[in-house]
C-alpha cells in the first residue's frame, strides 16, 4: 500500500472566531469576505476558504485543521477565556495566528487597551504596525496609520490612499516606531547586524517590511469599516497548506492525484481536496453526501461530522487524518 500526497492547487482554509454566538456574520464584511455559504458560516477571501464560527462552537479538533487562525475580539466584550484556550492551542500547533479587533475607538476598550489585554493574557509578543484613525466628523474608523512606514492609508472613499503622515503623526508615535523596529529586527537580522542595529546603526526599512511577511510574526489589526480588508486578504494569502491528509490505495497502479477526499471539519463543512459540487462522496460511515459549494479548501458538505473522512465514491482510497 503506497502513500499518495496529490500534486494539487492550494487548498487552503483560515478559521475565524467570532467574539460570541449573538454577533451577526455581517461581522465578515469587516474582513471583506465574500459569502459562499453564510447559513454555515463559509466565506471567500482571496481564494481561501473562510469558515466563522462563534468561539463557543470551536473545538480544539476544528482548528488542528486551520492553515490560519483569526480571533475576532470586541472591545465592549474583553477576552473570553475560551478564545484564550483556542489561541493557546493554536500556538502549541503552530497555526500561524492574527487578532482583529472591532470597536476600535468606541467600545469600552478602544484599540490601545485591547492591545494591552492581549499582550498581557493571550499573546506577550503580538506586534502593532497600524493604527486607527479616527473621522474629523465623527468616532468611525476611516484609516490605518502605518508605524513602520510613517504612512497614512486613508481609506476614507472605501479604496486605499496611501500618504506621507504629518509630522506630528510621525513625533507622537516615535516610540512605538522604535519598538517595532526593534522586534521587527529579531526576524530580519542576524545576531551580528541586530547587535550593530542596538549600537545605534542605521536600519533598512525595506528588510523589516520584508520581515513582516514572516509566518512567525504575530499581529493585531483594527477591522472597523474595512479598514484593513487588503491586509487581512494580504495575509490570508501568504498563507501555506500545513494540514494535509495523507491518502492510500491497495492498487500501486491507481494514480489517486486526481481523486477527490476530505476530512469533516465541523457540521457541514469539510476540508477538502479535488471536489467541486458535481464530485460525489462516499462518508466513513458509508453515505454517499453531496458537495452544496466549495471554495479554497472548504466545502459545504451536507450531513458530514467532524472527522468524518470523505473519498470519491468508486475510487477505493483510504484517507488518514494528520496527527501532530
Amino acid at each position: 500500500m503506497l502513500p499518495i500526497r496529490p500534486e494539487q492547487t492550494r487548498a487552503l482554509a483560515v478559521l475565524v472566531a467570532l467574539p460570541s454566538a449573538a454577533h451577526d456574520l455581517s461581522v465578515l464584511e469587516n474582513l471583506a469576505a465574500v459569502p459562499v455559504d453564510s447559513d454555515r458560516g463559509l466565506f471567500n477571501i482571496s481564494g481561501t476558504g473562510v469558515l466563522a464560527l462563534s468561539h463557543e462552537a470551536i473545538s480544539n479538533e476544528v482548528i488542528d485543521m486551520a492553515d490560519g487562525f483569526i480571533a475576532v475580539l470586541d472591545g465592549d466584550l474583553g477576552l473570553a477565556p475560551h478564545v484564550i484556550d483556542l489561541w493557546r492551542h493554536a500556538s502549541d500547533m503552530s497555526i500561524p495566528r492574527l487578532v482583529a479587533v472591532i470597536g476600535s475607538l468606541v467600545a469600552r476598550a478602544d484599540f490601545d487597551e485591547m492591545v494591552a489585554i492581549v499582550r498581557r493574557v493571550l499573546e506577550p509578543d503580538v506586534l502593532v504596525r497600524y493604527l486607527p484613525i479616527e473621522s474629523d466628523e465623527d468616532e468611525s474608523v476611516v484609516g490605518l496609520y502605518d508605524i513602520l512606514t510613517a504612512e497614512i492609508r486613508d481609506m476614507t472613499s472605501g479604496i486605499v490612499d496611501v500618504r506621507p503622515a504629518d509630522p506630528e503623526h510621525i513625533a507622537i508615535t516615535s516610540e512605538r516606531r522604535d519598538e517595532l523596529f526593534t522586534e521587527l529586527a529579531y526576524f530580519a537580522f542576524d545576531d551580528y547586524v541586530f547587535e550593530q542595529h542596538e549600537q545605534g546603526l542605521p536600519i533598512s526599512v525595506t528588510s523589516l517590511e520584508r520581515a513582516w511577511q514572516s509566518p512567525d510574526v504575530i499581529t493585531m489589526l483594527p477591522i472597523d469599516n474595512a479598514v484593513s480588508s487588503d491586509l487581512i486578504h494580504e495575509w490570508c494569502s501568504g498563507l501555506d497548506e500545513r494540514w494535509t491528509p495523507s491518502v492510500s490505495n491497495d492498487d500501486e497502479r491507481d494514480v489517486t492525484a486526481d481523486a477527490g477526499f476530505g476530512v469533516g471539519m465541523s457540521d457541514d463543512i469539510a476540508r477538502v481536496w479535488n471536489c467541486t459540487t458535481e464530485t460525489p462522496l462516499m462518508s466513513s460511515r458509508g453515505t454517499l453526501m453531496t458537495v452544496a459549494h466549495t471554495c479554497g479548501g472548504l466545502a459545504t458538505v451536507l450531513g458530514v461530522r467532524t472527522n468524518d473522512t470523505l473519498t470519491q465514491s468508486g475510487r477505493f482510497l483510504v484517507v488518514r487524518i494528520p496527527r501532530f
